[in-house]
Order: C-alpha cells, then structure tokens, then sequence
C-alpha cells in the first residue's frame, strides 16, 4: 500500500500555443524532459521559403551550366531535396533530457546521431533562469552553464511557473530578474 505523500507530482508547463515559438517542459519522478521548437503556420511559411530558395538555386545552376549534362528539372528537384532536409534539421524541437542520479540533478541535450554526455546541476553550478520583465510582457532565457537551453517571450506568470517547476522537483536553480523601464 502506498501512501500520497510518497508519489511525486509531475510539474508540466507549456506555452507558445498560436506563437511562433513553443515548449513544452515536464519535471517528475527524477526524470524531465524540455522541449522547444517553432511552430505553426509559422513553420509550414519557414519550410516553404526555404524550399524555395533551394529549388531556385538549383534553377539557376541548372541555368548557368555551360554544357547541359543533366535536364533543368533534376537541378530544381535536387535542389528542392536539399532545402527539405535543411528545413527538416533546422526545424526538428531542441530536445534536453533531466535525469536525477544518486540524488543530483543531471542534463543533456538530445543531438542526433549521438546525444551529448551528461552535464551536472549543482548548487555551484546551477541552471539559471534570467527573466527580464517589461511592462505587460516577460523575456526569459534559461542556461545551464553557458549553454543557453532556450529563450522565450511572453506572459509574465510563465517564468515563475518554470521556475516553480524546477525548484519544486529539486533541482538547482538561480533566478535572475532584471526591469527594464518602458521610458529607456
């Protein structure tokens, strides 16, 4: 039989819903996973321009080719296949996993092929989340080191809820708030 004080909650905080960018953080049980991308229609007009310029790169390769060793429309397609996984790279979420182990908090970005080596969070060296607050809006960016984790721009309530979430699963964590006057 387990008793409710021994479960441990998992903090989830998302925004960016209709925003250009998003993410998406989950904190519980020793385990987190953060993640950020662009979104949207915003995604879907980013895809297609940079397809685009691919595709007409191509064209105008194709164009500039002195001898015609292969058709135009090869040049246009490869150059269209390019800008596809171009996009498909640049607009994959930015993945960073939090694992709790013999009782510190530990990180690591998600890179492909191979992940990144686990970094520690500790009290000498502990994330840090830099909130700087403007009249109806809010910036923070969150590092780990001097490895910025992602930044974002928005409801001022969504900083604190971040930071919230990672002081209640225990993680190390140091806020740094800055106001900026409207008038400078």
């Amino acid at each position: 039989m387990t008793d409710a004080s021994d479960t441990v909650r998992k903090a989830t905080v998302e925004a960016g819903a209709g925003r250009p960018f998003r993410f998406s953080l989950v904190l519980g049980e020793g385990e987190g996973i953060l993640l950020s991308w662009l979104g949207g229609r915003w995604a879907l007009l980013l895809g297609a321009v940079v397809v685009s310029l691919f595709a007409s790169a191509g064209g105008l390769a194709a164009a500039l080719q002195d001898s015609p060793a292969a058709p135009f429309e090869a040049f246009l397609f490869a150059g269209a296949a390019v800008g596809a996984v171009a996009v498909a790279i640049h607009l994959r979420p930015r993945r960073f996993h939090f694992r709790r182990r013999e009782g510190t908090w530990w990180w690591r970005e998600r890179r492909f092929p191979v992940p990144a080596g686990w970094a520690a969070i500790t009290e000498e060296a502990p994330l840090r989340l830099e909130r700087d607050i403007l009249a109806s809006v809010e910036g923070f960016t969150l590092y780990a080191g001097t490895v910025r984790l992602f930044s974002y721009l928005g409801d001022p309530t969504i900083g604190r809820s971040l930071g919230s979430a990672f002081q209640a699963a225990g993680v190390p964590l140091r806020t740094v708030i800055r106001r900026r006057d409207p008038d400078s």
